[in-house]
C-alpha cells in the first residue's frame, strides 16, 4: 500500500489507508517494551501518513487510539524510551486535558524511577517531554523554569555519581552551561563552577605519564 500510495498518480486514499492498517499490525505483533525498534518505525510511519491525509480524516482514530493503547501498556514497564516516542508522537494528535495529563503523569513516574535508578539520561529524555507537555496544560513560565533547572542538575547528581574525576568535571562542565540556559540563579551556577574548578585539579592526579622504554636497538 505504501509503495503504491507514493508512486501511483492519481494519488488513491485507499492505498494509504490499506499501509496504515498493515504499518499498524507491524507495531502491534512487534510491540516489546525492551525491544521496541521496529515497533516504532511502523508506528511512526503510520502517523506520517496519517497526516498526510489530514489531521481531521477518519484514520487519526485508529493510529492515535493505537499509540495511546500501547502507552498504557507500557505504563509501570518501561525501562527505556518506547514511552517517550509515544509521548512525541500523540502530544501533536491529542487536544485532550485528561490526556495529556496522564501523559504527563506517565513522563514523570519515568523520570522519577530513573533518578531513583541514576539513569540520568533516561530522566532527561522524559524531562524532554515534560516541559512541552506542561507548557501545553498552561503551566506558567516559572514552573516550566523549574522543570529545565530539574534536568540541568540531573548533570549534577549524574557528576556525584561519577566512577572517576574525569568525568565528574565532564559533567559538571556541561550542568554549567545547562543551568545558565535553564534560567539557574548566579549562586547555584558559582556553586557548580566551584565544583567544577576542584574536580578539574583533583582529576589532574588521575593523570598517569605513559613511557616506553626504547633500547638502544630502537634508535638505530
Amino acid at each position: 500500500g505504501d509503495v503504491l500510495w507514493n508512486r501511483v498518480r492519481p494519488r488513491n486514499v485507499r492505498y494509504a489507508r490499506e499501509a496504515i492498517a498493515a504499518y499498524l499490525a507491524v507495531a502491534e505483533a512487534m510491540f516489546d517494551p525492551d525491544d521496541w525498534a521496529i515497533s516504532d518505525k511502523s508506528l511512526s510511519r503510520a502517523f506520517v501518513l496519517m497526516r498526510t491525509l489530514g489531521r481531521q480524516s477518519e484514520d487519526q482514530v485508529p493510529v492515535v487510539g493505537v499509540a495511546q493503547a500501547f502507552l498504557e501498556r507500557l505504563t509501570g514497564r518501561d525501562r527505556s524510551f518506547y514511552s517517550q516516542r509515544l509521548i512525541e508522537l500523540l502530544m501533536g494528535e491529542v487536544s485532550d486535558v485528561a490526556e495529556l495529563t496522564k501523559m504527563l503523569g506517565i513522563a514523570e513516574g519515568i523520570v522519577n524511577d530513573a533518578l531513583a535508578s541514576r539513569d540520568f539520561y533516561r530522566a532527561r529524555a522524559y524531562y524532554d517531554v515534560s516541559i512541552p507537555l506542561s507548557s501545553r496544560l498552561g503551566y506558567d513560565a516559572i514552573m516550566l523554569q523549574g522543570l529545565r533547572i530539574a534536568s540541568a542538575e540531573t548533570y549534577v547528581k549524574e557528576a556525584e555519581a561519577s566512577p572517576t574525576e574525569m568525568e565528574r568535571a565532564m559533567n559538571l562542565r556541561i550542568a554549567v552551561q545547562e543551568l545558565r540556559k535553564a534560567g539557574a540563579s548566579a549562586e547555584r551556577r558559582a556553586e557548580v563552577s566551584q565544583m567544577l574548578d576542584e574536580a578539574q585539579i583533583v582529576s589532574i592526579n588521575e593523570m598517569a605519564t605513559v613511557s616506553t622504554p626504547l633500547s638502544e636497538s630502537d634508535l638505530a
